[in-house]
């Protein structure tokens, strides 16, 4: 792949990232300077989302969308109501 730094660098962060290419000759901080991208997120690889949280999560967000003026602490007393024990 062969970088032009004017055309390398438009477009969203994750459409530039996704132009990162491992198995390239050039190492990958330079294509990340190249591309504009800051180092550590060309390292970072997401980790999954566990079953639990996510089961929470879903349940934050049928919450919030019966009750949209709800803050965090409504939801959090909210979630303690129906068995879930959760921070603010």
């Amino acid at each position: 792949m062969i970088f032009c730094p004017v055309r390398s660098s438009q477009g969203r962060p994750v459409e530039r990232k996704a132009k990162i290419d491992r198995t390239n000759v050039l190492p990958l901080t330079r294509q990340a300077s190249l591309l504009r991208l800051s180092r550590s997120s060309i390292y970072y690889l997401p980790r999954p989302v566990s079953l639990a949280r996510f089961a929470i999560m879903r349940q934050i967000d049928v919450l919030h969308h019966d009750c949209p003026f709800a803050g965090i602490r409504m939801l959090r007393d909210l979630l303690r109501a129906e068995g879930v024990l959760i921070g603010r």
